[in-house]
Parts: structure tokens; C-alpha cells; sequence
């Protein structure tokens, strides 16, 4: 992707090493509450990676593929969906500037489905300021690795059997994908060790 007059800015902001730490931390957090779907997220982008050698990750060790800077100086962000993300996926959101941290949470980092639930915040204090950072999964990314590299209607020239096989998928692929989501009680399994859970009872008591 190209960014224009202001990719050398975007360029030296992925190279900031705070930047790539609070982006590491985004990404540790989709990793650690949806490991099933940040796994099948790396596993179809490493795939696409594979095929174009000119694209290229952000940061190396981190799944998304894409990320925003909203420099303000005050961003508002009226309620919406972003229906252009995968709805499965998490985006990650974290809020900077300089604000009355008693009242709105400044340097949080929140992960939500943005293409499932409407969202947006409120207006910050007069001479305060509010910065954003965002990380998110374009469904059309992983649509693409899905129809073998190629868009739906490439895929239809190409092969009318393997885009009927797809279009036949997709009513029942909403299920699929929210089954890769875990419950609470399927990531306290993951990473809670039964001794552990006995010794924080035993604790509470």
C-alpha cells in the first residue's frame, strides 16, 4: 500500500521503538484472548506474504497486517462499524494525548470486534488533546488467500466450479468463524493449570 506524500512519516513511525512496543502489545493481547483466530489470521497471511514477495509486514513478529494513526490534536469518533474489517478478528484500539486520565482512560489499549458492534467515544476537554492508534484485519485480505489469490471475480473466469464451491461456503462460514472465538471458560482451561486455580480458592478463602 501506498501512503503518498506522507509515507517517509509513516515509515519512520513504524521504526520508532515505542510505536513497535505498543504495537507488540496490541498483538500479545489479540494472541492471548483469541489464540484460535490469531493463529488462523497468521497462518492464511504468512500464506499471502508467500505469494507476493513485495508486500511486506509492519512490524515482524506481529499478525496485523494494517495500522492507523489519527494525530488529533482532538479525535472525535462518532458511532459507527467498520464493516470493511473481518468481523471475527479483533481490532485493536489505543488512545494517547494528554487528558484528565480520572475521566477517560489515556494510554488504554481495547480490543473489540469493529465490524460487529458500534462504537465511537466523546469529546475531550477543552485544551486537551487525543491521539489514536489502531490495528486491524481487512476481510478482503483473507477473502483473497481464501479464493486462491485471486478476487471472487477473477476466480469466477477462472473457474466457475471453484467459485460455486466458495459462494456455497458462505452461509454457514459466520459459524465457523465464531466457533474459532474462545469463551472465558475455554481460555481459563488454556492458560489457568489446575493447581494454580486450587491455590487461588484456597487464597480467597
Amino acid at each position: 500500500m501506498r501512503n503518498g506524500r506522507h509515507e517517509a512519516i509513516l515509515e519512520g513511525l513504524l521504526a520508532d521503538p515505542d510505536i513497535a512496543r505498543m504495537a507488540g502489545f496490541a498483538n500479545s493481547c489479540f494472541k492471548l484472548w483469541s489464540p484460535h483466530v490469531y493463529d488462523d489470521v497468521g497462518e492464511k497471511l504468512r500464506a499471502l506474504y508467500e505469494h507476493d514477495l513485495s508486500l511486506k509486514k509492519n512490524w515482524r513478529s506481529n499478525v496485523y497486517p494494517c495500522a492507523a494513526f489519527n494525530f488529533g490534536p482532538c479525535i472525535i469518533c462518532k458511532c459507527h462499524r467498520d464493516s470493511g474489517n473481518t468481523p471475527h478478528t479483533w481490532c485493536a484500539i489505543q488512545a494517547l494525548g494528554n487528558f484528565d486520565p480520572k475521566k477517560r482512560d489515556i494510554c488504554s489499549t481495547i480490543l473489540i470486534l469493529s465490524a460487529l458492534f458500534t462504537h465511537g467515544n466523546t469529546p475531550v476537554a477543552e485544551g486537551e488533546t487525543r491521539l489514536s492508534f489502531m490495528q486491524f484485519v481487512p476481510g478482503g485480505l483473507l477473502q483473497f488467500v481464501d479464493n486462491r489469490f485471486m478476487t471472487e471475480t477473477q476466480l469466477r473466469k477462472k473457474s466457475k466450479k471453484l467459485w460455486g464451491g466458495g459462494m456455497a461456503e458462505k452461509p454457514g462460514r459466520w459459524r465457523k468463524n465464531l466457533e474459532m472465538i474462545c469463551t472465558l471458560d475455554e481460555l481459563t482451561a488454556k492458560y489457568v493449570s489446575p493447581s494454580s486455580a486450587t491455590k487461588g480458592v484456597a487464597k480467597r478463602k
